[in-house]
């Protein structure tokens, strides 16, 4: 019996004196350089480093700085109650210096000071990257510009990255209609901020903005739409026929004067004196018309631009409807 009580005492007095405070959480990768955060569950206590020149902790918060390479061992403290978390610091990587933008068919230059590294790419796809840290720029699309993350690593596992945006030499046409005489289509590109041209305006005029066609001839033409972005200056193509009027091949069929009103503009409205209607110089303004509710013209002009100033003073204050080039296009009130 007293031999059974000196093997329990024994026991007992070689537990673990820290085994109630929890075990200690953190990185398990500690690299020189950077900052770690050690936690644990039981608040209150002290940290401790046994190696201050490997690896400094705040005695508080428990943050850590990784100094220099080699083994390590936290210590978080509460009265005679303690508990340790041992950790290898190994070498870390300095930051990666380098352009962070790459055009398709170019390349860029990374470095890092650190050596003995290997080079690799998250998206080889987009972006690649050879054992000297040149990237080359392989695939993107103008609506879809990749980022790629490049990595620095070391044997030890210790790493750098940095973030590189892969751009589309230009602008790229993706959608675009029919188009027949004294039609109108409109062209659009995803890429935004390019100016859209014809190549002759003997078979089809493009307003510049909007990207609204209209047809003049029967014949080809070819529609282009040119960019800028960090790549520089490009423009993209997209050849197309217009067709003989009224053709089931275009997009809107309808003579210029009567198509839809959607990019016709009036103000102020509520109106007191000088009402303004504008449309895109494409399309320019032949008439307007106030009609009032009996849908009878109380005032009218006629014109020959994409802007029309008419005044209205005179009006009676009510609701009246404004034609332009002889389509009903918006209501106004007349103060």
């Amino acid at each position: 019996m007293k031999n059974l009580l000196f093997i329990v005492v024994l026991l007992f007095s070689f537990a673990p004196k820290g085994y109630s405070l929890g075990p200690i959480y953190s990185d398990t990768l500690i690299c020189t350089g950077s900052v770690y955060p050690f936690t644990i569950a039981t608040p209150g206590g002290t940290w401790e480093s046994s190696d201050t020149a490997i690896g400094k902790i705040d005695t508080t918060t428990g943050q850590l700085t990784a100094v220099s390479v080699g083994a390590l061992t936290i210590t978080y403290h509460m009265g005679s109650v303690y508990v340790i978390r041992k950790v290898t610091v190994r070498k870390g990587v300095t930051p990666i210096i380098g352009n962070t933008e790459v055009c398709v068919g170019d390349t860029i230059a990374l470095t890092d000071t650190t050596t003995g590294g290997t080079w690799s790419s998250s998206e080889p796809y987009y972006a690649s990257v050879d054992t000297e840290g040149r990237v080359a720029g392989v695939t993107a699309t103008a609506y879809h510009y990749p980022q790629v993350t490049i990595t620095y690593m070391l044997p030890g596992g210790c790493f750098a990255g940095i973030h590189v945006d892969v751009y589309a030499p230009g602008g790229t046409m993706y959608h675009s209609y029919g188009l027949c005489v004294q039609g109108a289509a409109k062209y659009t590109n995803t890429d935004t901020g390019g100016r859209w041209s014809m190549y002759d305006t003997t078979f089809a005029v493009i307003d510049s903005v909007s990207g609204w066609a209209h047809g003049k001839a029967i014949g080809p033409d070819t529609v282009f739409y040119t960019v800028t972005n960090v790549c520089g200056l490009a423009t993209s193509s997209y050849p197309i026929h217009i067709y003989e009027e009224n053709s089931s091949a275009c997009w809107i069929n309808v003579p210029v004067e009567n198509r839809q009103t959607d990019d016709i503009s009036i103000f102020p409205n509520p109106v007191q004196n000088v009402l303004t209607v504008t449309t895109d110089a494409l399309y320019p303004i032949n008439s307007v018309s106030v009609m009032n509710v009996s849908g009878r013209s109380v005032l009218s002009r006629s014109c020959s631009a994409s802007d029309a100033q008419i005044d209205v003073s005179a009006l009676s204050p009510g609701i009246y409807f404004i034609k332009v080039n002889g389509r009903e296009a918006k209501r106004i009130i007349k103060n």
